[in-house]
């Protein structure tokens, strides 16, 4: 039995009696050679740990996901992540999922444990999105014929600079596999959910990329050079493998996946393809990026790192070569005949593109000539008409002298102003009349204002006898009362003695 053995994610139990507070344990994930997965809730300072399982993998196979299992390792997305492993090569890579009915999932596979193990209900279950089947040695001509035979145990190994990259070493090298739907299923999750999530994460359409790194089994014969150590550097971000024939390999490694390969967005694709025509599309593209594209291998060649205590025989090396003639055959030579056969492609669209753009500008010629015909007959027409236009003009401009000049009277604006000028004279006879007669009521009003004021200088006042009389005597009184009053002011002052 293989077990491997990972810690998981916190989990915070149930406040057990005398404790103060709440009792901290951990997930611990198991793995059986059979590939039964069960999982150890334990803690620090746990008595008796809880062994749940076996956990059910959905969806469900005849052969459970192979019963050659031999490595687990937990990568710590959110959901987590679970790589399990096989000796024939395969991976599965399962979410880690929280179980809604554990005591039912807990009676369905309770006959699949061991008699001598108490076991709960499992609280999580696993959902397997994809299996990666990895390349175990470089395939041979009988091998790609018939099914692989070579299996060996594989060793898993998490990035911990790449939370969606993971390493698988074994006896035929070394494997890096990168997850795809790691980061669009942690932003989906985090984000609430709506409908144009589904089109801007499109999460499973496309499949995780494994890479063949080192290759230590070029023949199917001849002694592995199984790799004994591995580890990871991170400052500069590397690995160093150590191999059964004493060899040391060191690599580079790029920290993140996404500056080589980059999310499709399935949204803007679908809209880019309904908005233009395949001819737009294929003409807006660029033509060397395009060739580019379809040159650039999809597979990855590993370095070949073979046991250099032997040398391969003849039948070896025959074979080595055949290898590689197969790979140039049925991988890059095929991709230089689909880009010679974009280039003719692209060649003959060219040659109905410019001949359709000769027949065009044939057209236009003509259509330039008849419009330039017609402009010309334009231009003749309207200088026939102006000629025609300023005669016509200068005769009647004639036929209005001879007229005028046959008159016997003038015009009716001549005799409109003639009455007009009548009127005036008229205005202004009575004008000057009425002046006149102006100018002689002052001249007589003058006269009698002169009259008057010598009439003024010779008249002379007389008062009545009586009342010359009457003002006689008034003034006789007073002179008498006057008198006295003199007397008396003398007696006076001759009694006071002021003189």
């Amino acid at each position: 039995m293989n077990d491997s053995v990972i810690a998981q994610k916190n989990k915070k139990a149930p406040p057990t009696a005398g404790a103060g507070g709440t009792k901290v344990e951990w997930p611990i994930v198991i793995l059986r050679g059979d590939g039964n997965v069960y999982v150890l809730c334990a803690g620090i300072d746990t008595n008796r740990p809880k062994l749940q399982g076996p956990i059910s993998i959905q969806p469900q196979v005849d052969d459970n996901y192979g019963l050659d299992s031999c490595s687990l390792i937990v990568i710590p997305t959110l959901p987590p992540t679970v790589i399990i492993a096989e000796s024939t090569g395969k991976t599965h890579h399962a979410l880690f999922l929280e179980e809604s009915c554990p005591l039912e999932r807990s009676l369905t596979s309770e006959q699949l444990a061991d008699s001598n193990l108490t076991l709960h209900p499992c609280e999580w279950y696993l959902h397997v999105l994809e299996t990666v089947e990895l390349e175990l040695g470089l395939p041979s001509v009988a091998e790609t014929k018939e099914a692989k035979s070579y299996s060996c145990p594989l060793h898993l190994k998490r990035d911990p600079l790449n939370e969606a990259r993971y390493f698988a070493y074994h006896n035929a090298g070394l494997h890096a596999v990168t997850l795809d739907f790691t980061r669009p299923l942690h932003e989906f999750v985090q984000q609430e959910g709506t409908d144009e999530l589904v089109e801007k994460y499109p999460l499973f359409n496309s499949h995780s990329r494994a890479e063949y790194v080192v290759c230590t089994k070029a023949l199917q014969n001849a002694n592995t050079n199984a790799v004994l150590g591995f580890t990871l550097l991170q400052s500069p971000s590397g690995l160093v493998l150590f191999l059964a024939s004493g060899q040391v390999v060191s690599l580079d490694l790029i920290t993140d996946h996404s500056l080589i390969r980059k999310w499709p967005l399935s949204g803007s694709t679908k809209k880019a393809g309904n908005s233009e025509s395949p001819i737009k599309n294929m003409l807006k593209d660029s033509f060397q990026k395009r060739i580019q594209s379809i040159l650039r291998s999809g597979l990855t060649q590993p370095i070949l790192k073979l046991d250099q205590s032997t040398e391969p025989t003849p039948q070896e090396a025959f074979e080595l070569l055949t290898q590689a003639t197969r790979m140039l055959r049925e991988n890059y030579f095929v991709r230089h005949d689909k880009a010679r056969q974009e280039i003719e492609k692209r060649e003959h669209v060219l040659k109905l593109l410019k001949q359709q753009q000769l027949n065009d500008i044939e057209e236009l010629q003509a259509e330039k000539q008849k419009i330039r015909a017609t402009a010309e007959r334009l231009a003749e027409t309207y200088e026939d008409l102006c000629d025609k236009q300023n005669s016509l003009f200068k005769r009647a401009q004639e036929v209005v002298r001879l007229a005028t000049l046959r008159l016997p009277k003038g015009s009716f604006s001549e005799k409109q102003f003639t009455e007009r000028i009548e009127k005036i004279h008229q205005s202004v006879k009575m004008l000057q009349k009425n002046v006149d007669q102006a100018k002689q009521k002052i001249t007589t009003q003058q006269m009698e204002l002169e009259m008057k004021k010598k009439t003024a200088k010779e008249k002379t006042f007389t008062l009545p006898v009586k009342q010359e009389d009457i003002i006689k005597q008034i003034i006789g009184e007073m002179y008498t009362q006057i008198d006295s009053n003199v007397k008396d002011v003398k007696k006076m002052n001759n009694i006071l003695n002021l003189t």
